[in-house]
């Protein structure tokens, strides 16, 4: 091995710093902060930013207080609108101490002026009505009139843990009561008790089919039905503002997928908010997640919802059985993650230094600034942070993956065109990209992109373990590069940067046949076991050896060594890995030797 790298490979950090060794043994320090103090995460209860009360525009003297959140999918805003004759709430979140301050304003409010109370949901989902189901006492006491569109209000009043996605929260509810069910065709006079009534009347609206509810006060609230999101998703307006609910976030990974989500009508709802915020008359628009947004703001983020629609649309099922696939495959990311980028940038930070100490200064510095692997660290460290929250019980499954797919997608962006450049080992950038796409394709059950094709996995091992250990080809490059300074150049860096990590492992391939043929994706494959290979090596393995033999209708793949064993750390993430590629992994014992063998089906030889 490199005397230069054994550190780099084995050590990847040492009090913040990247360690070397030159060729005389001496020591040489970069410094490169790689740990970060963790961050605190906030907490739920306190999240809630500072709002106040303050008109709204187009009505006669109504106010809103706005209950508004940083971004959280555990719970939603919650929106207070109060005029002299009623009080209406939007939305409860499943926040408790929100639900407090909602509860505790409503009785400030009606304690010097008793007044009816009316709740409206944008739709079902617990993050939106957790708090009135748990509240229902509180509901029932204070006469609180519920209006749900229809659908809603089915899955409210029977408990549908699916509609209601409580069985993606893992929280228990029980049935609320709903007065009014909204969008079910009729017209007619709701009586709150006290001799008021709300004059309840259906529409056509250009846009979409819109229950139009007249208040005691003379003021009118809109409820248009704008399914996809879910089927019960309504928008609601109050003069010159429109509570628009999940609509923005419906193509996120972990929430395009949920139950009944529908592409197709979303797409039409997108068109149809466009049209009543073209029109005029609409001043701001309150999400259901997040901040308030100008007209402006809301039709550009319209826009770029169609876009990740198209992205989207054939997402599968985001269920149980995904969600438990994601938090595995999230827990596997931030393992190899930590490996594997602190390994990349080391490789890059050590080209950077020999080709300064080469006079190739200019190059030198293009590679130093080639990823931002500070960024990436503290990317890493964050998620470390917040793993270490959802292991304590203090994030929900759902969070941690939608954390995952966000660390993710940033992960992405620092690494810029670090991704792309030969200098970088082909298969860890492989594997590095594939570490984070993987992550979004699992959330949102999509098919690898690069196909399974019929191969050879003789040829391929052997050609395969051939490569590892044997780096002429990069040598040959280089001699044929010499009369030209750019070719060169490049492949000097690539000889630079390759780095022998398998030269005191002896490998060897063996089979039984010269020809088996499987249904792969090769190049995952190999990087796959590339990957198997090199956590062997880092475990002292000094001998390795990879077998491909056949029985019957099955083809196996066995990677033998006596640092297998049975408590082997990264099992579960082969499995994962090597799943798509075809192929059924699982450690075993083949002749007295540990093996991690993969199991594929023989694919008929073409004629």
């Amino acid at each position: 091995m490199d005397p230069l790298w054994d550190q780099i490979w084995f050590l990847t950090d040492n009090g913040g710093y990247f360690l070397y060794k030159d060729q005389k043994d001496r020591y040489i320090r970069l410094q490169r902060p790689f740990f970060r103090e963790q961050r605190r995460s906030e907490d739920l209860n306190s999240s809630m930013t500072g709002n106040d009360w303050q008109d709204i525009p187009g009505t006669d003297r109504a106010r809103i207080l706005p209950l508004t959140r940083k971004p959280d999918v555990c719970c939603s805003n919650a929106y207070l609108i109060a005029t002299e004759r009623e009080i209406v709430i939007i939305d409860t979140g499943a926040d408790e101490a929100q639900m407090e301050t909602i509860v505790s304003t409503v009785e400030a409010l009606t304690a010097g002026q008793p007044r009816p109370i009316c709740l409206l949901f944008t739709h079902c989902h617990l993050d939106h009505c957790l708090q009135a189901i748990r509240r229902r006492s509180w509901i029932e006491e204070k006469d609180v009139f519920v209006f749900a569109h229809i659908a809603a209000a089915e899955a409210l009043e029977s408990g549908d843990e699916s509609q209601t996605v409580a069985d993606i929260f893992k929280w228990e509810i029980e049935p609320l009561r709903v007065d009014v069910r909204l969008h079910a065709g009729d017209e007619h006079e709701v009586a709150l008790g006290n001799g008021e009534t709300i004059v309840l009347e259906h529409q056509e609206h250009a846009a979409f089919p819109v229950d139009r509810l007249t208040f005691p006060s003379g003021n009118l609230i809109s409820v248009y039905a704008t399914p996809g999101h879910s089927p019960d998703s309504v928008c609601i307006r109050v003069g010159d503002h429109l509570f628009i609910g999940d609509l923005l976030f419906s193509a996120n990974p972990g929430v395009a997928g949920l139950h009944r989500w529908d592409p197709g009508a979303l797409l039409t709802t997108v068109e149809g908010v466009r049209r009543i915020l073209t029109a005029g008359g609409i001043a701001l628009c309150w999400n259901g997640h997040g901040r308030a947004l100008t007209v402006p703001d809301t039709l550009r983020a319209l826009e770029k919802l169609e876009g990740d629609l198209e992205r989207m649309k054939a997402a599968g099922s985001f269920d149980g059985v995904r969600l438990r696939e994601s938090v595995e495959y999230a827990q596997d990311m931030l393992d190899e993650a930590k490996r594997l980028f602190p390994v990349i940038a080391g490789r890059i930070y050590y080209l950077s230094y020999y080709l300064e100490v080469l006079g190739e200064v200019e190059e030198a510095e293009r590679y130093q600034h080639l990823i931002e692997s500070d960024t990436i660290d503290a990317f890493i460290t964050d998620f470390d942070a917040f793993t270490a929250e959802f292991r304590e019980g203090r994030k929900i499954d759902v969070q941690f993956v939608l954390k995952a797919v966000q660390v993710a997608a940033k992960i992405e962006g620092a690494f810029g065109q670090g991704l792309g450049d030969p200098a970088v080992d082909t298969s860890l950038v492989r594997r590095a990209s594939r570490l984070l796409t993987d992550c979004l394709h699992t959330v949102c059950a999509f098919d690898p992109p690069d196909p399974a094709v019929p191969v050879d996995l003789v040829s391929l091992m052997a050609e395969f373990v051939g490569r590892l250990s044997d780096p002429s080809y990069l040598n040959e490059a280089l001699v044929a590069a010499a009369e030209d300074e750019e070719a060169f150049r490049s492949a000097l860096v690539q000889r630079i940067a390759h780095l022998p990590l398998f030269e005191g492992v002896r490998i060897t391939f063996l089979r039984d046949a010269d020809s088996l043929m499987v249904l792969t994706r090769p190049e995952r494959l190999c990087d796959g076991l590339t990957a198997v290979i090199e956590s062997l090596t880092a475990a002292g393995a000094e001998e390795i050896a990879v077998s491909v033999r056949g029985t019957g209708e099955s083809v196996s793949l066995a990677v033998q060594s006596g640092a297998l064993h049975a408590d082997w750390p990264y099992l579960r993430a082969c499995r994962r890995r090597f799943a798509r590629c075809g192929g059924r992994c699982d450690l075993r014992t083949i002749q007295g030797m540990p093996a991690l063998v993969l199991d594929f089906t023989r694919e008929p030889v073409s004629r």
